[in-house]
């Protein structure tokens, strides 16, 4: 702002406007910059010819860097200056006809419809010129509008319920020249309708009253949104056509044609279309993935070679050949060293039974009497220790097997659904997304056995827990899979990280492009989720959903029949006790006969 005071000594020599009239426009410019600074200013004039008068040739040079179009090929701006860097419009108007400005600026403004915009007419200011001014501000949905006339009056868009003109004393009124105008929208109606798309919106039955109502965490959101902003719900009954209606196809057409202004469901960011809103109101980050029937429940033995024999064998091997090296190695500089001469026996390294002892967690002898006492007893304290580790570690797993909940034996990877040959049920808006962002042969190579259901119906027969299909389904924390199945430690439908489709993907509300509740949405949503409302409300339309007419019949896996214990149940016991003792019996025996051979050759020498 410190050039244009000081060109003001120019204002005697211009011939566009008087002084009054420009130190007027001066004065509301220097205002609107205190109460939000101008980074960039947007100066459009019907006439940009060199002989056509410049409205701002005594601001030279001005505070703020400029762009001058006319009514001709639209420059778009990018929505970041609304947030980072506000700008503002100045349309200059020297004749009626200079209105058509305002269809080049909606051009240029898309999603920045709050931009502020001041209309500095030239013209004696009529009702008509006002009332078509205002019919552009409602058409291009223009939110932060000001007509400047003559040297002190002033005449502020007023878009809530109805758009009008209101005027102002821009010096002597205490308010602000550009409120915030989507706080309140003075009970302006905005149409909305259940979208059938559990969790997000959807009817449900009360089992206690038997009376239906609405539900979802979507469906709370648009209702306190509304409540909070004075807006006036309308709640579009659903015809016969509409109820089945797919809304992950005829979404874009319904907002295109303006038939919802609040619709109660979301839709991927990265599937927006061309006229639908860029200001994004996210409401959630999901993964597609495919759940599959669980099968099987699996028994403590199969759970046991699993989980246990995979990992305690390679550990016990590894201990075993490792202490049994290093035992044969101190051997070995032992005799050096005393010199003694021993033959190296294989029979050493494939069966050491202080080593094997060791392993099992059972005691071992220090050998004091020695040389290497000190070395070969550390050896051993050191296989004792390993034998320790082994044992707990043996332990734990079996805790872990003892108190885990059941498990199953289901598909884990893309590879085994598809030689499974099981049909997949999709619905079209999670279909298109794979198409169109993963790879459009996916589907026909990977999973040619694919089912096209409506929403609705795929989450019936997934809150049924039906495991005649494997489905694909939005991965979140408690989604509608665990909320239909929390309730029991067993699953009939399971899911696996091998099976996801796409990881992480933004959902958000979807809006007609340019929608004057936009901004105020996606300001109000912000708020919801630092708040914890948005959770809280999905706690509760998955609490709706589990417990209305959505899913009746679920089908949990029955679990495996409890008995009394017999003497049949220690059949394993016995037998492994039974070759255990066998095992002794043998060793001790061979270690006699080694002891006697050893004696007799002893006594030969």
């Amino acid at each position: 702002m410190q050039g244009i005071p000081a060109m003001l000594g120019l204002l005697l020599s211009a011939t566009v406007a008087s002084v009054d009239q420009l130190k007027f426009l001066h004065d509301t410019l220097e205002s609107v910059h205190k109460e939000m600074y101008i980074s960039t200013l947007l100066v459009m004039q019907r006439h940009q010819r060199q002989s056509a008068p410049d409205p701002l040739q005594p601001f030279y040079p001005l505070a703020w860097p400029t762009l001058r179009i006319d009514k001709g090929p639209s420059v778009e701006i990018t929505r970041e200056t609304t947030y980072k860097r506000p700008a503002l419009a100045l349309v200059y108007m020297d004749a009626y006809e200079d209105t058509v400005l305002l269809d080049a600026l909606a051009e240029s403004f898309n999603d920045m419809r709050v931009t502020r915009i001041v209309i500095w007419l030239r013209v004696p200011v009529s009702e008509q010129l006002l009332a078509t001014i205002c019919q552009q501000a409602t058409e291009h949905s223009f939110l932060n509008l000001l007509v400047l006339e003559g040297t002190t009056s002033a005449h502020r868009l007023q878009p809530f319920p109805r758009a009008h003109f209101q005027s102002i004393q821009i010096q002597m009124s205490p308010h602000k020249i550009f409120p915030i105008p989507w706080l309140n929208f003075q009970g302006r109606e905005a149409k909305t309708q259940v979208s059938l798309r559990p969790p997000q919106s959807f009817y449900w039955k009360d089992p206690l009253t038997g009376g239906e109502r609405c539900s979802g965490y979507i469906y709370s959101l648009m209702r306190t949104f509304a409540e909070k902003r004075n807006i006036s719900l309308v709640l579009l009954q659903d015809t016969a056509g509409e109820a089945e209606m797919d809304w992950t196809t005829e979404l874009n057409e319904t907002i295109r044609g303006g038939d919802l202004d609040l619709p109660m469901t979301g839709h991927f960011a990265n599937l927006r279309g061309p006229n639908q809103s860029r200001i994004n109101a996210l409401v959630g980050i999901i993964t597609i993935t495919i759940a599959v029937p669980c099968g099987q429940e699996l028994r403590l033995g199969d759970l046991f070679i699993s989980i246990c024999v995979p990992t305690m064998i390679p550990y016990m091997l590894v201990n075993y050949l490792c202490f049994t090296v290093a035992e044969s190695l101190l051997g070995a500089i032992y005799n050096i060293w005393a010199h003694r001469r021993r033959r190296f026996r294989c029979i050493n390294m494939l069966l050491n039974l202080r080593v094997l002892r060791s392993i099992l967690g059972m005691a071992g002898e220090l050998p004091l009497r020695h040389r290497t006492a000190t070395a070969l007893g550390q050896l051993v304290v050191c296989m004792s220790y390993a034998g320790f580790l082994t044992a707990t570690l043996f332990g734990a797993h079996l805790s872990t097997l003892l108190t885990m909940s059941p498990q199953y034996r289901h598909i884990h990877t893309i590879k085994e659904l598809r030689d499974s040959n099981l049909t997949v049920v999709f619905n079209r808006m999670s279909l298109s997304v794979i198409t169109q962002k993963v790879d459009p042969d996916f589907v026909s190579s990977q999973l040619p056995n694919v089912q096209l259901m409506l929403v609705k119906d795929q989450m019936d027969l997934v809150t049924s827990l039906n495991t005649s299909y494997a489905y694909q389904v939005f991965a979140y924390s408690h989604d509608t899979l665990w909320s239909a199945q929390h309730h029991s430690i067993r699953r009939a439908l399971c899911k696996s990280r091998h099976l996801d489709l796409i990881r992480d993907i933004p959902y958000s509300i979807v809006l007609q492009q340019n929608s004057v509740y936009g901004l105020a949405l996606a300001h109000f949503v912000d708020w919801t989720w630092s708040a914890g409302l948005l959770a809280h409300w999905y706690s509760h339309a998955v609490h709706d959903m589990s417990y209305s007419s959505i899913g009746p019949h679920r089908y949990l896996p029955q679990p495996i029949g409890a008995r009394p214990i017999a003497l049949q149940d220690y059949k394993t016991g016995w037998t492994l006790l039974g070759a255990g003792c066998l095992l002794a019996v043998c060793v001790f025996i061979a270690e006699l006969l080694v002891a006697r051979r050893r004696a007799r050759i002893v006594g030969r020498n």
